[in-house]
């Protein structure tokens, strides 16, 4: 853990700097007060600077101003509602910060109450999360409502690091432990009668049965026609080795 502390005006940067803070974070309050962020930007400290209660053209002006002076600026999307109500979070607005601010960290502040919505904007691209934290949310007070307690947070961390790992590479394959169960509830190509070396197969002498594990049932216009080579017995599933001219076809892949 780092210690920072918001700044609510010059001489405030002028005492951190004396106890060499790490990173500066500053209210959406001050979101207007470019003087105020030039100043702290000045320092070549990280700045967490929330957006709330502001306009876009806002923040373009206050981005502009610190970045004279600092590349080290994260942008916290926030709503300044206390709690804000899930359809007042806007998360989209995210999206429109990455874009509109491609050299930025973009974050998410969040006044919401619960932990759906920091997993949501890690979604939309926010890297950095800023979160109400209070050992007892029934205590008097403006924020410890809608502020997580430590199981709260715990959850809420857990939920951030599985959204990552569940994402994956985006590739749909056949996973090893899939294999299993794709037997186990997968259907295949089964003989419906009994039939004999020579026979032709016609339609009729295919079912369709679970467990999977034999022809898939894709294969099913390829077995038609052709003539067996063995005798089977009725509910074996159907292979290959089973025909004469048995050659897998080759499926098409994208």
């Amino acid at each position: 853990m780092e210690f920072m502390c918001t700044a609510f005006d010059a001489p405030s940067v002028d005492f951190l700097e004396a106890l060499d803070v790490s990173a500066y974070k500053t209210a959406s309050a001050d979101i207007t007060n470019t003087p105020l962020l030039e100043y702290i930007a000045k320092t070549g400290k990280p700045m967490f600077v929330s957006t709330g209660a502001a306009r876009l053209d806002e923040i373009r002006l206050a981005y502009e101003k610190m970045n004279k002076h600092n590349d080290k600026i994260c942008l916290l999307h926030c709503t300044s509602g206390y709690p804000t109500e899930y359809e007042d979070l806007n998360l989209s607005v995210i999206s429109t910060l990455k874009r509109e601010f491609p050299n930025a960290i973009i974050g998410y502040s969040g006044h919401d109450n619960g932990i759906l919505a920091p997993s949501l904007a890690f979604m939309l691209g926010a890297t950095v999360f800023e979160k109400h934290f209070t050992l007892n949310r029934a205590w008097k007070g403006t924020d410890h409502k809608f502020s997580l307690e430590p199981t709260g947070f715990y959850k809420m961390v857990r939920d951030l690091q599985r959204v990552t790992v569940s994402l994956g590479n985006g590739e749909k394959e056949l996973q090893p432990f899939e294999a299993d169960a794709r037997k186990k509830m997968g259907k295949s190509l089964y003989a419906a009668r009994t039939l004999r070396a020579g026979d032709v197969i016609c339609a009729e002498d295919v079912d369709v049965k679970c467990p999977g594990g034999g022809l898939e049932l894709y294969y099913f216009d390829h077995i038609v026609g052709k003539r067996l080579l063995v005798d089977l017995p009725d509910d074996v599933p159907f292979a290959w080795e089973h025909f004469d001219q048995a050659v897998e076809p080759v499926r098409q892949t994208a």
